[in-house]
């Protein structure tokens, strides 16, 4: 019988088991998605995008997804059905490397591989200040 992750961690972590002691192949299947619900970040030309970070609110049910275009997308992720951005706009000219959530949820800051970290309006996507 396979073991739960957190059985597997605590034993790695007190040296009972070998890492290949320890499949968790099993797990996979409870970490994928059905291809409905599934959504695939683009750019305007039509061609995939890789998204590098995504950060939840802290009420979780939004979801900001940025990429290596610059794009910034936010998720309503309190719905079931097929997903798509309730906004996306293009926050910065290079890949966006991470995003943080103000605790209400109200404002956005995006950190950028063009030196910038900007400050977003969650809702409408205007540009509130660069640092």
């Amino acid at each position: 019988m396979p073991l739960s992750v957190r059985s597997a961690l605590r034993l790695r972590q007190h040296g009972y088991a070998a890492p290949c002691d320890i499949s968790t192949i099993h797990l996979l299947s409870d970490l994928t998605s059905p291809a409905e619900r599934a959504y695939h970040a683009s750019e305007a030309g039509g061609g995939r995008q890789l998204p590098l970070a995504c950060r939840y609110n802290s009420s979780g049910d939004r979801l900001a997804l940025v990429d290596e275009a610059g794009s910034v997308g936010i998720f309503d992720t309190s719905k079931a059905g097929p997903i798509s951005p309730l906004h996306r706009w293009q926050a910065h000219a290079h890949a966006v490397f991470d995003a943080a959530w103000s605790y209400d949820g109200a404002m956005l800051a995006t950190a950028a591989a063009d030196d910038t970290c900007r400050l977003w309006d969650a809702e409408s996507g205007a540009l509130k200040g660069e640092f």
